[in-house]
């Protein structure tokens, strides 16, 4: 208990021996039983959202995570690249997916690329934020329990539904289901190896490892799908810019029949378009593309 004695002093504070006793055993129930959650309270902070005062470690308050992920609530997408479908249409898919259809086969996301997700995203990606990258898992954390808890209420794992009814309620779970089923195989987006050591980390990874955790699927190695060494920056091109960015990537071993990319952010969608063509041509039966946030460009 020197290091108690050392702070005690740094602070001008002389307890008696009585004092001092009670202090120690304090201590020592903290440390053996109590640190962690004692630790989580005193690096407790404010709501990155609302500014709520937190009472863990977390970084966004319960309503605020309720509030982003229920935002798409009662809208329909279109089924391949998530556009947004305006009225009541009955219609699965957008007008430029029927017109010049896309090797992907389906695409789910969580939420738009706005307001406080935008932030945290560029804030990870651009700033290495460990808060912001917290607050991302956090966000991916409660969708998931919150979503297999409908799941499980509602009593639709064999409920037989229709395919289109059940599947055209936007990026929720429900309309993602089966490519969380066994069979398929998650592929992180790629990045070129020389940004993976500007960053130190792949967003699209450490969203496939929770992804994976959960819904008990394999991530392919690293080494079988690959960018060039150093390719152009999507973020820095404009829009048509960025859909005449058509990437080549490096595909070196054998891949599997059913794969689901992961990716942070879809915006006109070419990079994983481009990758999702090539996972076709080289064997690949059914390409589905699941992303953190869809940004709201079309």
């Amino acid at each position: 208990m020197q290091w108690l004695d050392r702070l005690l002093h740094l602070f001008c504070f002389i307890p008696s021996k009585d004092q001092k006793m009670s202090i120690y055993r304090v201590s020592n129930y903290l440390s053996k039983n109590r640190f962690a959650a004692a630790g989580r309270k005193l690096l407790a902070g404010n709501c990155l959202g609302c500014h709520c005062r937190l009472q863990t470690a977390a970084v966004i308050c319960q309503s605020c995570l309720a509030k982003m992920t229920e935002s798409l609530q009662d809208k329909q997408f279109c089924l391949t690249c998530g556009q947004t479908l305006t009225g009541e249409s009955k219609l699965t898919h957008c007008k430029a997916c029927i017109e010049e259809p896309s090797a992907i086969e389906m695409m789910g996301f969580l939420v738009h690329y706005k307001s406080l997700v935008a932030d945290l995203l560029v804030a990870a990606k651009l700033g290495g934020s460990v808060t912001a990258l917290t607050g991302l898992q956090q966000l991916l954390q409660h969708y998931l329990e919150s979503e297999a808890k409908k799941y499980r209420h509602s009593g639709n794992e064999n409920s037989g539904e229709s395919e289109d009814a059940s599947q055209n309620i936007g990026g929720r779970l429900s309309s993602f289901a089966r490519y969380w089923q066994s069979g398929y195989t998650l592929l992180p987006m790629p990045t070129p190896k020389l940004r993976l050591m500007q960053r130190g980390f792949n967003l699209p990874s450490i969203f496939a490892k929770q992804l994976s955790q959960h819904f008990q699927l394999p991530i392919l190695p690293s080494d079988v799908v690959k960018l060039p060494l150093k390719t152009q920056k999507q973020g820095l091109l404009s829009r048509q810019q960025r859909l005449k960015n058509h990437r080549i990537y490096q595909i070196n071993h054998k891949i599997p029949e059913k794969i689901v990319l992961i990716d942070d952010i879809y915006t006109t969608g070419q990079t994983v378009k481009d990758l999702a063509k090539q996972l076709r041509q080289n064997g690949a039966k059914s390409v589905a593309v699941w992303v953190f946030s869809r940004g709201e460009m079309d």
